[in-house]
């Protein structure tokens, strides 16, 4: 390359990096967003976690190979709501504050049912279809003994 060719190329070079070097100055910062929220029609994904300021996941949104769940938590991370569906049927349950399912509405492949948990996590009412296909309530003690029941079940 003769000693010319090389000086055009070095001055173009030149010319570039002060135009880019203007061009910058004048346009000021660039950010990746803008203050105008973002908004998409449609987010593709298996699992969505939203979380809080604190980095805490509040709401959780999955789908895997047995169904859907969107699920609520405090600002602890535990569990207090949860909506699921899986091949059985589905379910909406309320958590205590440590994360135990202490009342629920679901279907099964009987119909559906009602069930209040004691603290110790087991049914203390029950209410639904049983396998006969007829309506029963059920009371349970804190072990689980059925203490009454319409029709009566043992």
């Amino acid at each position: 390359m003769h000693f010319k060719q090389k000086l055009a190329y070095i001055v173009l070079g030149g010319l570039f990096s002060a135009s880019g070097f203007l061009f910058a100055t004048i346009i000021g910062d660039v950010r990746a967003q803008d203050e105008h929220k973002l908004v998409r029609d449609e987010i593709v994904c298996h699992r969505l976690n939203i979380v809080d300021s604190r980095g805490k996941t509040r709401v959780r949104l999955l789908v895997d190979e047995y169904g859907g769940v969107v699920a609520v938590h405090d600002k602890h991370g535990k569990g207090q709501a949860q909506l699921g569906i899986s091949e059985y049927g589905g379910v909406i349950s309320a958590h205590n504050e440590d994360g135990h399912s202490q009342a629920q509405l679901a279907i099964d492949k009987h119909g559906g049912v009602m069930s209040i948990f004691n603290n110790g996590n087991g049914n203390a009412v029950e209410s639904g279809v049983s396998d006969r296909g007829e309506g029963i309530i059920k009371t349970m003690d804190k072990l689980g003994y059925v203490t009454a029941s319409s029709p009566y079940v043992k």
